[in-house]
């Protein structure tokens, strides 16, 4: 739910942009807008209410600019900015790239940013002798 909304925040933004855009914006400024925007929203929401996490603030949002920047290099500029080589329309273009970029961002989270506590192994009580 979380990260539809962002989604649909992002692609709301880019609908905007790309109606209003004047002098012909690059396809890689009008995603960048709309995904920074979102990229915000969804930390906040992901942090406080999908992965429940009160840890290291500084720590989480640091692993989660690193995801959000491998992910827009990769996925939003590098393969949108291909679609938009292949004359992909600019709103097809970005809901492909989203595809595969949301399954990336959920593992990342998942198992880097925000990983399951480890349980602590309880400590045996010596034998009585």
């Amino acid at each position: 739910m979380i990260n539809g909304s962002a989604f649909l925040l992002d692609m709301g933004i880019l609908a905007f942009l790309e109606q209003f855009r004047v002098g012909g914006l690059p396809y890689g400024v009008v995603f960048s807008i709309g995904y920074g925007v979102a990229s915000i929203y969804a930390f906040i929401l992901n942090r406080w209410l999908n992965f429940r996490e009160h840890g290291d603030l500084g720590k989480q949002s640091g692993k989660y600019t690193f995801v959000i920047v491998s992910n827009y290099v990769i996925w939003i500029l590098g393969f949108g900015s291909l679609l938009g080589v292949l004359h992909v329309p600019v709103m097809l273009a970005r809901v492909i790239a989203a595809c595969i970029e949301g399954l990336y961002i959920y593992l990342m989270l998942r198992l880097w940013v925000f990983p399951r506590a480890k349980l602590e192994p309880v400590p045996e009580e010596p034998a009585a002798s």
